[in-house]
């Protein structure tokens, strides 16, 4: 958790690669870093890229107006 964002994350290490994946739910927002080398670098393009997605401020919701809205008397999207 950073904040108020749960991030899910997992990183593994073979020999000659290293691999991260992360994914913040809330955010809609994930990122996969697979390096062939074993480099110091993974912990660093990972932590620079959730420190500048988590200073953003949250995206806006879409809203799914698909289904008729109880306050829009029944109304639809689609003007039915």
């Amino acid at each position: 958790t950073a904040g108020a964002d749960d991030i899910y994350l997992h990183s593994g290490w073979v020999e000659g690669f290293v691999a991260e994946i992360g994914y913040s739910r809330s955010r809609q927002t994930g990122l996969v870093v697979l390096l062939n080398a074993e480099s110091s670098a993974l912990n660093q393009i990972t932590t620079s890229f959730w420190r500048r997605t988590l200073a953003e401020p949250r995206p806006v919701m879409a809203l799914d107006l698909s289904e008729p809205a109880a306050d829009l008397g029944g109304v639809s999207a689609a003007g039915e």
